[in-house]
């Protein structure tokens, strides 16, 4: 027996020796490694890519959203205009999406730039070169506020109201060099110059103007909804030489001008009243009193406090075409009013005023034969009107009984009232205003109790109201649109974006996450597969250790497996 198995275990040791195994197991096995660590690489890589591209991805392009993108507006175009008033001019620069229009109507226009300077270019009768220098300050800073590439392309406009108006009513030659020195200046600015474009408005066209303006802060115009059209609310305007009332009347029958804005037709009714304003209806009123105190020295004025007294002198009094002068002319050059702040006798003058022809014989009657339709709706008024009833202390939307209340409180008070600082009422007393602001509004223009609906404003969401920016808008109807230079998300989609780009960022985190917690396992398994020793009984190193395979079953040579094969050759 022991012979025997002694010449067993020569046989399978030779038999091992000369088995190709012997020497191919370790390339098989070191093969196979490789195929499997390769594998697992390129899964890592893929893992890789595909979690940095969805971190990267959503990271760019939230980027460009919240930081490129509102940068600027969509190829922004600027425009000019300068308003001319009586007592001074202002500049404002507008600019809008260039691309962009709301049925054939820019919008928003935004106003980026105004300023004010005196005095205003009618002053320049005298010397009528000076009018377009005066502008010169002006003009500069306006051009600091439109880009240099865009400057070329921006329209220019001036509008020169009702104090050019009276300036060409009594000279047409002096008001035609004013204008012309005016458009020689602005044709040298570099902005794009017309000279259609430098002319004197109608009185009606700031008064439209003025209710575009009133309309659009107010955002009753710019309805996307092409059905949706809101109340409008009318625009009362008072300067230093003009007054305008403009409304959408119930009756459209009565409206004398028709706009189509943002798709939209509004007829409205519109009437100026030249001579009207502050500065030209308080000098009518002096020269009033001067002819009803039969031209003496010293006169009393009921529109004053008492303990007040000023002087005037006769060539500012009489000043046509608003303050003609009488016949025979007055020899004094100087006259001193005194303050007796009387109520009845203060409203009693100011009525007179309404029929022209108590300071000019010859004049029309502008009131008596007005066709005003009745006033309705709300109204905003601007201006004047606002600085005067800011002197007042009263609030924006005081009711009739207490504006009336506040003037004749102010008026009641002795001593000379304050020097306001705005051009509008600097030499006008509030006292006078007030009384005259309030014979305006219910005798001149129809309102009472029921009709009352009246706010004083100066601004509406910052922005100036004026007829400047109606004007604006109304131009945009007729400047064409300019190709697009970026190419950007609209305002609707910016949040649908944002969060697309934010759930990119978040798969990518989580992806991340889960990848690491899983690395440690994967790369257990490609590096160490050989250390289970139930499938070819090898350690991972070609070597054999005991397997799983048959048992020894103590004389048998025809063993199971691997297992006994080992043993014999190590025996």
């Amino acid at each position: 027996m022991t012979v025997a198995a002694a010449a067993c275990l020569r046989a399978f040791k030779k038999m091992a020796e000369q088995s190709p195994l012997n020497g191919s197991t370790d390339s098989i096995i070191n093969e196979d490694m490789t195929v499997r660590s390769g594998s697992c690489q390129l899964k890592t890589a893929l893992n890789v890519v595909l979690i940095s591209g969805f971190i990267i991805v959503g990271c760019v392009v939230l980027g460009i959203l919240l930081v490129v993108r509102p940068g600027i507006e969509t190829n922004p175009e600027y425009g000019v205009v300068f308003d001319a008033g009586s007592t001074h001019t202002s500049v404002f620069v507008y600019q809008w999406p260039g691309n962009e229009r709301l049925r054939g109507t820019a919008v928003p226009v935004n106003e980026i730039y105004h300023a004010t300077q005196d005095p205003g270019i009618s002053s320049f009768g005298n010397d009528t070169k000076a009018a377009g220098a005066s502008l010169e300050i002006l003009i500069k800073n306006a051009t600091r506020n439109v880009p240099q590439d865009k400057k070329s392309t921006t329209p220019v406009y001036l509008g020169a109201t009702a104090g050019m108006r009276m300036v060409r009513e009594v000279n047409s030659t002096i008001s035609d060099d004013i204008m012309s020195s005016i458009r020689n200046v602005l044709g040298k600015s570099g902005f794009q110059f017309t000279a259609n474009n430098t002319r004197i408005i109608t009185g009606e066209e700031e008064g439209s103007c003025g209710w575009i303006t009133v309309n659009y802060l107010k955002k009753v115009l710019q309805e996307k909804d092409k059905e949706d059209i809101k109340q409008s609310s009318g625009a009362l305007d008072l300067g230093g030489a003009s007054t305008q009332i403009t409304f959408v009347p119930r009756n459209a029958s009565l409206a004398t001008r028709h706009f189509r804005l943002y798709g939209k037709d509004y007829p409205v009714y519109t009437k100026t009243y030249l001579c009207y304003g502050l500065t030209e209806i308080y000098r009518r009123f002096l020269a009033q009193l001067a002819k009803n105190a039969d031209y003496s020295a010293t006169i009393s004025n009921p529109c004053a406090r008492k303990g007040s007294s000023f002087n005037q002198s006769a060539s500012i009094i009489w000043l046509a075409p608003c303050s003609c002068q009488p016949s025979p002319k007055p020899t004094r050059a100087q006259f001193t009013f005194v303050g007796s702040s009387n109520d009845s006798e203060c409203t009693e003058n100011i009525m007179k005023l309404f029929d022209f022809r108590s300071t000019c014989r010859d004049a029309d009657d502008l009131f008596s034969n007005d066709t005003q339709p009745p006033v309705t709706g709300s109204f905003v008024a601007f201006s004047a009107y606002y600085h005067i009833a800011n002197n007042l202390n009263l609030s924006t939307t005081p009711t009739m009984e207490e504006f009336r209340n506040a003037y004749l409180t102010y008026c009641s008070k002795k001593g000379a009232e304050v020097k306001q600082s705005h051009t509008f009422v600097r030499r006008i007393p509030t006292c006078f205003a007030g009384h005259y602001i309030y014979a305006l509004l219910t005798h001149g223009f129809g309102f009472h109790n029921n009709t009352w609906k009246i706010s004083f404003e100066k601004t509406v969401d910052k922005k100036s109201l004026g007829w400047a920016l109606g004007y604006m808008i109304n131009a945009t109807n007729m400047i064409p649109l300019n190709d697009s230079k970026h190419t950007r998300i609209k305002d609707v989609y910016l949040i649908p974006a944002v969060v697309v780009c934010g759930i990119c960022i978040l798969i990518g985190l989580i992806l991340c996450l889960k990848f690491s917690r899983k690395k440690g396992n994967s790369s257990e398994n490609c590096d160490d597969d050989g250390d289970d020793g139930g499938g070819d009984g090898s350690d991972g190193d070609g070597n054999y250790s005991g397997g799983s395979g048959g048992d020894d079953d103590g004389g048998s040579c025809d063993g199971g497996g691997g297992g006994m094969l080992m043993v014999m050759v190590e025996y």
